[in-house]
């Protein structure tokens, strides 16, 4: 359960449902609700025998506890060690001996070795033994007030059990709750179409939630749930029908095929319909989904730059150099292959390769240099003879391995293009509201080379889209080769 609940919160952060130091603070908090769960079973560790060992082994934990507070001390074992007592090594000893904690080891081990994380991790485990010693031993002393624990760690009969979720024992994930409504709910007489609706809905909530215990699901996740849910397209049309919600999200949507609004506001009762029934059957005691208030209409679609506008970025790039040479080499790239970003950045020297049959250079897009967005991104692109004028060879001569920098990812890229574009006086949108972003290079090439009527399925190939309307005959079609690829490229001119 333990991994499960650590493998659901990575598909939140995966998703860029929650932050990496949310991510950080939530595991941590799964970790040490288990891990005080193995303490209070394994009670012999801790068992006091009689009321005067009791009386000072409480004194003793309530002294460390200060001591950590006032931040005398970072070592739980430092604080309380002594007259038989260290509740840390106990604690690790518990760890390393411990089956279902044998996955789990190294988190504690990078507790014991952050120096700002080691405090916490230290009055959490003096708190939880504080606890132990007063709430599930002994009634000897009730003189003594027991510290108290943090809001994550809440018993119910000894047992830990979800802060959110204590009015039944029993947890659901959220699809099992999903079952469970829609079950109650056709009982009730729901229809088959607005239950065949229910279901094509659910697949995308589990796939931005997770499938996480009801009882973590807090506001925030409705809220991203309902954010990332916009950015898919209806899918009973092509080319979206019969693909997971895995890859819509790779997809590039236009705004056009969008879902509209109502939808997000029927996925949005659902939720609320869904929480509604889990706190009416007692599984929760408050729903996650009231009030949520989110903005419904569509995010800003990304737009092409004008021709005049690379022009003069690629003119500025020119002063680039140094360590910010490879900006400068981003730039070009991007705008005469019309190539993702992070395919880009991951670019390797063995990615630059030379074609006999065209006499030309081209890059090959690999997952072999890191991840790709879809199947069809595995792809070349020739190299336009401008970036061979420029000396995108000499600029690569000498290296091994990685073109770029290593800390160079599609992130640091979308991060640093705004500054250079305000600084080339380029807005943030055009006429149309159209955000402009350094994936609008993408789109700058998509829209040139179709204005110039080039056919549809080279282009596709060379930007990485999936090749559509070819029929019985896409099972016989392979790679058009670089050679006839080479005079498209070629068309791309910005002057």
């Amino acid at each position: 359960m333990l991994v499960d609940e650590i493998k659901a919160l990575n598909q939140q952060y995966e998703a860029g449902l929650i932050s990496g130091i949310e991510y950080d603070s939530k595991s941590y908090e799964i970790f040490m609700r288990k891990l005080t769960q193995f303490m209070v079973e394994g009670v012999d560790l801790y068992k006091p025998t009689h009321l005067a060992d009791v009386k000072l082994q409480k004194a003793k934990a309530g002294h460390a506890i200060q001591m950590i507070k006032n931040s005398l001390t970072n070592e739980s074992a430092e604080a309380i060690e002594g007259e038989g007592i260290s509740m840390q090594e106990k604690v690790f000893n518990l760890i390393d001996t411990h089956p279902q904690l044998e996955l789990v080891r190294n988190i504690t081990d990078s507790y014991r070795k952050d120096p700002l994380l080691l405090p916490r991790f230290s009055q959490d485990i003096v708190n939880i033994f504080h606890w132990i010693l007063e709430k599930v031993y002994t009634k000897l002393d009730s003189s003594v007030i027991p510290a108290s624990l943090p809001s994550y760690l809440e018993f119910s009969d000894g047992k830990i059990v979800a802060p959110s979720a204590q009015a039944k024992k029993e947890s659901l994930t959220l699809s099992q709750l999903f079952e469970q409504f829609l079950k109650a709910k056709t009982a009730g007489g729901l229809s088959e179409t607005i239950c065949k609706e229910y279901r094509s809905y659910i697949s995308g909530i589990v796939h931005f939630i997770g499938d996480i215990e009801i009882g973590q699901i807090e506001k925030i996740h409705i809220k991203n749930c309902l954010h990332s849910y916009l950015k898919l397209p209806v899918r009973n049309k092509k080319p979206y029908i019969g693909k997971s919600i895995s890859e819509l999200v790779a997809m590039d949507i236009p705004t056009i095929d969008l879902i509209k609004p109502k939808t997000m506001t029927q996925v949005k009762k659902l939720l609320q319909g869904m929480f509604r029934f889990a706190v009416d059957q007692n599984y929760l005691t408050q729903s996650p989904a009231t009030d949520i208030k989110i903005r419904m209409e569509q995010t800003s679609r990304r737009g092409d730059f004008s021709n005049t506008q690379i022009a003069n970025m690629l003119d500025a790039a020119n002063d680039l150099s140094g360590k910010h040479e490879w900006k400068k080499w981003i730039i070009r790239l991007a705008a005469y292959t019309g190539a993702r970003s992070g395919e880009l950045a991951q670019l390797r020297v063995e990615d630059v390769l030379y074609d006999d049959d065209s006499s030309s250079y081209y890059l090959l897009i690999t997952p072999d240099a890191g991840p790709t967005k879809t199947a069809n991104a595995f792809r070349t692109i020739p190299l336009h003879s401008k970036l061979i004028e420029w000396g995108l060879l000499d600029y690569i001569e000498g290296k091994q391995g990685r073109i770029f920098p290593i800390n160079v990812d599609s992130k640091t890229v979308s991060q640093w293009f705004p500054s250079f574009r305000k600084a080339n006086n380029i807005p943030d949108k055009n006429d149309f509201d159209e955000s402009l972003v350094f994936h609008s290079f993408r789109h700058s090439v998509v829209t040139l080379l179709y204005a110039l009527d080039v056919d549809s399925t080279p282009l596709q190939q060379i930007v990485g889209h999936e090749i559509t309307d070819k029929g019985v005959t896409k099972g016989y079609t392979h790679r058009i080769p670089i050679k006839n690829l080479k005079p498209i490229i070629e068309r791309i001119n910005y002057s």
